[in-house]
């Protein structure tokens, strides 16, 4: 004898299911171990990088499945002041690449009064131990305001940066990466260690650059400034040394124009990115 079992799903039972769905993911957002969770982030951060400190005030789950990250700061050992802040970080997976069997993350920070997008791409699946393509665009970020810049490279640099990042490397050796950056700045300024041409600083409305880089070394392959008393462009490479920014070797040629002086001049800067040579051509 054969029993068959008849389920009729009626209004009331798609409610009574989505309610309870929806219950269990309320419960699952309120007893989410966000401290716990903190500080398995803090440690991951660690063991990709000595020196590094990550803080977080907390972690929740967000809907479509992600984490945030609220009031986050990446800092490092060797000098406390120089560091990455961020009001939220969300992060999730990038679900399209998977139904393609790669890997992808999902990034998305509001920091320093802007926007960060990115997306970390992988060749495998659920896997990050191989090459890593990252497509990152920045939006009305504060440049002024970042603690690493102003403290690695021992001035201020001000303006709002915009700009698309595309980079592939290991995440062991960025270094040895290859990529393109292209950016606009706006409004801001860079001071200089000595005066040059009796100006202590130089200020812009905007600067527009394409930049190539590959195994370390920035190459500038355009960089065009507008300001109210200098315009110019600027080409040449800057030789990276992660470990002491400062010490970076450039080989840069920048030529400008003074404000109310028809004429073109030409100077060459060689040497530490902190305190080059500079000689007028």
């Amino acid at each position: 004898m054969k029993f068959r079992v008849k389920f009729k799903i009626t209004r009331s039972t798609l409610g009574y299911t989505a309610f309870a769905v929806a219950a269990l993911i309320v419960f699952a957002y309120l007893r989410f171990p966000g401290d716990m969770f903190a500080r398995y982030l803090a440690a991951v951060a660690t063991d990709l990088n000595r020196e590094a400190i990550l803080m977080v005030d907390d972690v929740k789950p967000s809907i479509p499945p992600a984490l945030t990250l609220n009031h986050a700061t990446l800092g490092f050992r060797d000098n406390l002041q120089a560091t990455f802040q961020a009001d939220t970080v969300t992060v999730g997976p990038a679900w399209l690449p998977l139904f393609k069997g790669r890997s992808a993350a999902a990034f998305d920070a509001r920091t320093y009064g802007g926007r960060v997008n990115a997306q970390a791409l992988t060749q495998g699946f659920l896997a990050f131990d191989g090459p890593v393509d990252w497509n990152v665009n920045f939006d009305g970020i504060d440049i002024g305001k970042i603690g690493y810049l102003k403290e690695r490279l021992g001035r201020p640099v001000t303006g709002n940066l915009s700009g698309v990042l595309i980079f592939s490397g290991m995440l062991e050796s960025l270094q040895n990466g290859t990529g393109t950056f292209d950016f606009t700045l706006v409004n801001g300024g860079y001071s200089f260690r000595e005066s040059i041409m009796g100006m202590d600083r130089l200020d812009f409305r905007k600067v527009e650059a394409a930049v190539g880089i590959r195994n370390g070394v920035l190459t500038i392959k355009r960089l065009r400034l507008t300001g109210d008393k200098v315009n110019g462009a600027l080409t040449g490479d800057i030789v990276l040394n992660a470990a002491d920014i400062k010490s970076s070797q450039i080989s840069l040629n920048f030529t400008f124009e003074l404000a109310g002086q028809n004429r073109k001049l030409s100077l060459v800067m060689t040497g530490a990115l902190a305190n080059p040579s500079i000689k007028f051509m």
